[in-house]
Parts: C-alpha cells; sequence; structure tokens
C-alpha cells in the first residue's frame, strides 16, 4: 500500500472529514492535503503531515476502529515512499476499464473517478448541512440551494459522483425537468427526507408557460419542507431572478462551480487511470493543460471541462497497452478539435440519403430559447417513431457509437450542452436557422395542445399568424424534410381549411352586403328628395310664419321685431324680404332691457352726461346704472335702500353729483353721487304722511318741487347758493294750493318763476314762484301708482333706454 492510499484509507476511517477541516488542523493548505491522499505528492517533510495523521487517527480511534496505522507505522511508511515519484508508482489492480466518462455526466456509482473537487464539494455538503438543519433568518420559508456555474463547468458530476463521495449526505433522490414536467424518483429504504437534486433545473425555461409555472409552483413547495439542490446554467440567472424563492436562494445559498487550478485539473487527468491500473506518459498531463489554456480564454475556461474530459476518453481508447500516449492525443485531434473530429467522423460515416433525417433529428434534440439560447432537450422515443421514418435508429446508433447521444429505453439527448457549440456543423445549422427553429418549437407545443384539446378549431391559426405560417412550413419542407410531424401538417392543413371557409363564408356575405346596400341607396335617394322637398315646404312655412310674426310686432314691440329680424336674416341671407326689412328697421330707434327690480319701474332719470341712470321702483330701491364704454348697454353699480315705501321719483341735479328721491312714505331723500359705486344719504325731508308722487331739481340746480297726497306742493331752495360744496335745501314758498287731495304731478314752465302742477281730476294749474328759476327750464314729470302710463313696462322688473340699435 502507498502513502497516498494510506492516507485515502485513513480519511474513510475518520468518517470522511472534508479537506477544509482538515487543513484547519494540519495548518497545511486543501489542495496540498488533496494532492497527498491522491498520490501525487508524497510530504516532504513528515512534521508537516504529522499532525493530519494524529488528528485523523484519534477520530478513526473514537470511532471505534481497530486496524487504524500508529504514527511510527505511517512514519515506516512514508520512509519507504519518500523517494518514489507518483506518476512511477505502480498502480493498484485494474478497477475500472473505462476510467473517463467522456462527455456523459458522472453518476454515483463513478464516485471513485470523481477527482480536483474535495474542496467543492465540502462546501456543497455543509451548505446543504446548514440548510437541513433548518430554514436561516434571511430565509424562514425556503430550504433550496442553488449550485451554478456556466455550461460545462461540472455541476451534474458534481451534483452526482461529488455528492456520493460525502457520508454526511445519504442517497439523494434524483428529478429532472422532462417536456411533461417534473418526474422525482422515488424515496429508496424510506429515505423520505433525502435531498432532492434538480440537475439541469434550466431545462424549466423551455416548457410552455402554463405547464413552467406549475412546475416552478411544485418546487418551491417542495422547498418549503424538504432540501432541494438545483443545478443551474449561469447565463439563465436573469429568468431565475424573475421568481423570488429562486432569487432568495442564488442570494443567501448559493455554491459556484468556478475554473479549475492547474494542480486540480493534473489530478483530473492523472488519477482515474491511476486507478484504472494504468500509467500516463511523462508530460502528457502538461501539454493538454497547456492546450486547454490555449483553446479557451480566461472567460469561459471552465466551461471548456467537456472538451477535456472528451479528449481523455479518445486518448485512452487509443493508449498503447497500459499506458496513455502523447501521440495517442495527437490522434485525437487535441482539446480543440476532438469533440468536431468525433462529431464529423459519426456524419461521415452516415449515408449521404439519411443526412436529411440525420439533420432533423440533431435539431429536434435542440430547444431555442427567446434570447437565442441553445439547449439540449430529450426526444422521447415514442416522439421518435411516430415523426421520422423507421432509418432514423440507423442514424441514432451512429451518434450513439461516437458518445454523442445518450440513448435509453424512454428518450434520446444529447451527451453535453458543448455538442451545440463545440461541433460547428450543428453550431451553423442553429445559428442559420434560428428563428424558423423558434417557430418550430411554437408550432410543435401549439400542435399538442389542438389535440390534447380535441382538435378544437379554436386553436387553429388564423390571419397573420397562418400567413406567416405558411411561409414558415415552405422553408421547413424545403430545407428540413423530415422535422414536421404528421400532427403538424394536420394541424396547419385544417388553419388553412377554416381559412378558405371563412373566405367563402366573407365572400357570401359580402355579396348579400352590396345587394342590400344597392337597395338602401335607392331607398336613401327616394327618401332624400321625399325629405328634401318637405325640408323646402316647412322652411318656406317657417319663413311665412316668421315673417308674419314679425309684422305683427313691428309697432307694438319693435326691439324684438329687430331680434327677430336678425335671426331672419342668418337663417334666409339671400331673402330679399328680410334684407328689406332689415335695413328699414336699422334706422329705428331700439330698447335695450336693463333688468335688476324685483317690481314695477316708476321713473327714470339720465344725469347731464348721460352716463349714469336712476330707476325707481316698486321693491323699495333706487337703482344707479353706469352705461360701459364701449356698449351703450348699462351695467347696475349701486342701489339705494331704506325706502318705507316704493319709490315715486328720481331727478338728477345739473350740476353736481345729486339725486333727489320721493317715496310712498312721504319722504323726499337727497343722496350724494360723488362716488357713484358708494352713494351717501345727505337729506331727508318728510313731507306728510301722504305718498310723495314727485321730486324734481329746476335747471340751475337750486330749487327743488315735491308734491304729495297732502295736496301742498311746496318748493325748497338751496340755503347755501352758489359755489358750496354740499347745497342744502329750505322751504321758500307756501304750499301751492287749489288741487284736490293728490296732486300727481309738477313741472317747472320754460317762463321764469312759473310751475305748472297737475291735481287728480282737474286741469292743470299754475303759480309763480317766489323764487326764480332760470329761464328755459324743461319741463318735468312724475307718475303716479294710479297714473303709470309713462312708468310701467312690460316686465315689472324692467326699465327701458332709447337705443340707436338692438
Amino acid at each position: 500500500m502507498d502513502f497516498g492510499e494510506a492516507l485515502a484509507r485513513l480519511f474513510v476511517q475518520a468518517g470522511r472529514p472534508t479537506l477544509r477541516a482538515a487543513a484547519t488542523r494540519a495548518k497545511v493548505s486543501a489542495q496540498r492535503i488533496s494532492d497527498w491522499r491522491n498520490g501525487r505528492h508524497l510530504p516532504r517533510d513528515f512534521a508537516t503531515v504529522e499532525p493530519l495523521l494524529v488528528w485523523l487517527t484519534s477520530r478513526a480511534v473514537a470511532a471505534g476502529v481497530a486496524d487504524v496505522l500508529t504514527i511510527p507505522q505511517w512514519r515506516e511508511l512514508w520512509d519507504r515512499h519518500l523517494n518514489q515519484e507518483a506518476v512511477d508508482t505502480p498502480a493498484p489492480p485494474a478497477q475500472h476499464a473505462r476510467p473517463y466518462a467522456g462527455l456523459a455526466t458522472l453518476t454515483a456509482a463513478d464516485s471513485e473517478l470523481y477527482f480536483g473537487r474535495d474542496d467543492l464539494v465540502g462546501t456543497l455538503v455543509d451548505t446543504i448541512v446548514a440548510t437541513c438543519s433548518g430554514p436561516s433568518p434571511l430565509s424562514p420559508s425556503s430550504r433550496l440551494v442553488v449550485v451554478t456555474g456556466v455550461s460545462g463547468s461540472g455541476k451534474s458530476s458534481l451534483l452526482r459522483a461529488g455528492l456520493a463521495r460525502d457520508p454526511r449526505i445519504s442517497a439523494p433522490r434524483l428529478a429532472e425537468v422532462t417536456p411533461e414536467g417534473l418526474v422525482i424518483a422515488p424515496p429508496v429504504d424510506g429515505e423520505a427526507d433525502a435531498v432532492i437534486v434538480i440537475d439541469q433545473f434550466e431545462n424549466v425555461f423551455s416548457l410552455a408557460d402554463a405547464l413552467r409555472q406549475s412546475t416552478l409552483r411544485e418546487v418551491e413547495d417542495l422547498a418549503a419542507d424538504t432540501v432541494v439542490v438545483v443545478g443551474v446554467r449561469a447565463d439563465f440567472f436573469s429568468q431565475c431572478v424573475e421568481y423570488p424563492f429562486l432569487a432568495d436562494a442564488w442570494q443567501h445559498r448559493c455554491v459556484i462551480v468556478s475554473e479549475m487550478t492547474r494542480t486540480q485539473l493534473r489530478e483530473v487527468i492523472t488519477a482515474p487511470v491511476r486507478l484504472a491500473g494504468g500509467r500516463i506518459e511523462a508530460g502528457l498531463a502538461d501539454v493538454m493543460i497547456t492546450d486547454l489554456y490555449e483553446a479557451s480564454t480566461v472567460g469561459d475556461r471552465a466551461g471548456r471541462l467537456p472538451l477535456l474530459a472528451h479528449v481523455l476518453q479518445a486518448t485512452w481508447a487509443r493508449r498503447s497497452g497500459n499506458r496513455m500516449t502523447l501521440s495517442g492525443y495527437r490522434a485525437t485531434g487535441g482539446i480543440a478539435r476532438a469533440v468536431a473530429d468525433t462529431a464529423e467522423a459519426a456524419w461521415d460515416a452516415i449515408a449521404p440519403e439519411h443526412r436529411e433525417l440525420a439533420r432533423a433529428v440533431l435539431l429536434a434534440l435542440v430547444h431555442v430559447g427567446p434570447a437565442g439560447i441553445a439547449l439540449r432537450v430529450p426526444l422521447s422515443s415514442s416522439t421518435i417513431r411516430s415523426r421520422f421514418p423507421p432509418e432514423v435508429s440507423t442514424v441514432i446508433d451512429e451518434f450513439a457509437q461516437a458518445r454523442l447521444l445518450t440513448v435509453s429505453a424512454e428518450s434520446v439527448l444529447l451527451v453535453h450542452d458543448v455538442v451545440l457549440t463545440a461541433w460547428p456543423r450543428l453550431a451553423a445549422w442553429i445559428a442559420d436557422d434560428s428563428d424558423t427553429h423558434v417557430w418550430w418549437q411554437q408550432l410543435d407545443a401549439d400542435t399538442q395542445s389542438w389535440v390534447a384539446n380535441g382538435r378544437s378549431r379554436s386553436f387553429l391559426y388564423t390571419g397573420s399568424r397562418l400567413e406567416d405560417a405558411k411561409s414558415h412550413r415552405e422553408s421547413l419542407r424545403s430545407n428540413y424534410v423530415h422535422l414536421l410531424s404528421s400532427d403538424n401538417d394536420d394541424f396547419l392543413d385544417s388553419s388553412v381549411a377554416m381559412q378558405r371557409r371563412r373566405r367563402l363564408l366573407q365572400v357570401g356575405a359580402v355579396s348579400v352586403i352590396v345587394v342590400l346596400a344597392i337597395a338602401a341607396s335607392i331607398t336613401a335617394v327616394i327618401g332624400f328628395r321625399q325629405a328634401h322637398d318637405l325640408r323646402q315646404q316647412r322652411n318656406a312655412a317657417e319663413r311665412a310664419a316668421l315673417l308674419s310674426h314679425i309684422d305683427s310686432m313691428e309697432h307694438s314691440n319693435p326691439s324684438l321685431a329687430a331680434r327677430l329680424l336678425l335671426i331672419a336674416h342668418q337663417l334666409y341671407p339671400d331673402d330679399p324680404t328680410v334684407v328689406g326689412q332689415l335695413r328699414g328697421a336699422a334706422t329705428s330707434p331700439l330698447a335695450t332691457q336693463i333688468t335688476g327690480h324685483t317690481g314695477p319701474v316708476y321713473d327714470l332719470a339720465f344725469d347731464r352726461s348721460g352716463r349714469y341712470l336712476a330707476s325707481a321702483g316698486g321693491d323699495r330701491t333706487v337703482r344707479v346704472w353706469e352705461r360701459t364704454d364701449t356698449t351703450p348697454r348699462y351695467r347696475e353699480v349701486a342701489a339705494l335702500h331704506g325706502f318705507g315705501n316704493y319709490v315715486t321719483s328720481t331727478s338728477f341735479h345739473p350740476t353736481r353729483p345729486l339725486l333727489a328721491t320721493s317715496s310712498g312714505d312721504g319722504s323726499v331723500r337727497i343722496w350724494d353721487l360723488g362716488d357713484a359705486t358708494r352713494p351717501a344719504l345727505r337729506e331727508t325731508a318728510s313731507l306728510g304722511h301722504g305718498t310723495v308722487y314727485m321730486a324734481r331739481f329746476s335747471t340751475d340746480g337750486r330749487t327743488l318741487a315735491a308734491s304729495s297726497d297732502d295736496g301742498p306742493s311746496p318748493c325748497s331752495r338751496c340755503r347755501r347758493p352758489g359755489h358750496c360744496a354740499r347745497p342744502r335745501y329750505s322751504t321758500v314758498t307756501a304750499p301751492l294750493r287749489g288741487h284736490c287731495p293728490s296732486a300727481r304731478t309738477g313741472v317747472f314752465w320754460p317762463a321764469a318763476g312759473t310751475t305748472v302742477s297737475c291735481a287728480c281730476g282737474r286741469p292743470a294749474s299754475s303759480r309763480r314762484r317766489s323764487a326764480n328759476p332760470s329761464p328755459g327750464s324743461p319741463a318735468s314729470r312724475t307718475p303716479s301708482p294710479s297714473a303709470r302710463t309713462a312708468a310701467r313696462w312690460p316686465s315689472p322688473a324692467t326699465a327701458r333706454t332709447p337705443n340707436s340699435g338692438t
């Protein structure tokens, strides 16, 4: 027994501790311990390895192992092998006729052939053990562990053969993602709580949407109670993190399978052949490692391990006796060409008449995702038999013998994803027709849905999708004659037939619609003509009625007649009668309504400038209106309140901003309109208990006359004539006698010193005033409630002002 084999045996006796734990005890690197254990190197100083031996021996004795070497026996063994080289040491008897798996994945049965990843196995097992003890505080609801790395980095072998090397993990339950969903192996010997391992988890993203969602929910539910380890390619990171439970595992429980070091690669090359009883030519391992580095870059070196695995298998097949030689390695084509040469050799062995079939089979084993990422997918044996002719078995056997396909009773699968890129011919097929390939995948999924739903018409293609399918179908028939299945053809034929039926129905419907449209058009023309005649008759009747109404109102309400003429002109702009009447109305005085009072309007008065208008109303208010600058319309600026009864008259002072008002409460009030928006009451004179019907300023403004129910009509005169700022009035004449009890009106006669008054039921009488008003004063009058001819309007709350227009 050599030193390395004895040390490996002692590790097993000590319970297979991790290299990390052993390195901590021995105060040396884990890689050095791995080299010692695998026989690559012998410790140059026994004192360096002695702490490790003491720790492992004590663990083995504590475990009850009897045949443990003592420390002196270890020193003797070390002395005996001190000067021997690992590569020249006779290997143990042959245990494995096939030390290298090639592109195939190492399984639990091949765990003894799994080398170079002891540290990674320890890290993964530590993560699983920690997760088994319970969810972490950061992720309390999931027991999912992610193993990730680039394609070809060795994830599958780690999950199968690597885990089998550590005794802390019982046999895991393997699961895989198939086209039908997640398939989990049943528990063995009651190991219901065993770790579940799902390799190639990225295949879940090649499933249809509904199946993908249900599969992901199933995995999430499993991870709630059981530790689930998924192996997924690193280039599917963006798809995985869209799901919270996968993103959580990727962040907190992720083991990355990274690039191997030169020392690890040397162990991968030399250790299996020694285990198989063979030898390797000196320098061959260095050549292989150098070629591997030259055939790759730092970014994709981890993904080139399948190329090394394949070339090792091919070199072992070309060994000389039990010795792997450099010449045998060169005969394989080396790292860069080994897979391509093997695939091309298998392609050349296929008969020319079967190569189109082989091309279709290989492409059917590939799934191209939306981002253009190619994946290998299994094809069931039943699908192969139904889709392809019998000659397909010859094609599959040829590639299986070249170890490019994995064939089982249930399915056929490409041996590794690296074949998709390392074989230029297949890579070119995928790249050149990726769009057609993606369409065919979708067609296949739609066909399966159609068949599963009883070939319902609602699942068939229509419109632009069908037109696109026709063009792709022609491309597939010309380039991939065997790729379309009979169900695919039936699906497309049914879609085309349904389109043809719909077009016939559409043509018939259009014909019926055209006939109906012609009939409707004829009916519409007749109806239009009749409607036109009716409209003309109606318009003539309406015009006649409107003009008759205008004529009837021309004298009674010329303003409304003028407005109606404007409306008539808009309706009949070319009617000569309307135009003639409109021109005639242009010179007529028209009234503009001013609204605001809520009762009858009894009197109106303009100031000398014509800017202000005062109105006396039965609503016990006097309202002051101001003419706007741009139009002859008036707007209300003030309302005078405080009257005990209706207001009978208003009168503006001829030279000052004063307004005299009389009211049914027997008073005369004088208001200051210096600020028209804020009138101020200056004086109030009570003439008795009867109604005061009129109050008027003389032309010079010095005299104010009033008439009332009491009969007397005294005249008041300004007590401060001239230029006083606030004139005050006092009685300067005796009441004018000779009336009936009610004197209703009074005016200043143009003849100097004369006042004319009118009483109810009597003729007008005149009296000389004691004060002489200015000659030429115009006459004034005030209406009373019993004689309101000049003050009553159609609306009791409306005052009208003369206007030259409407």
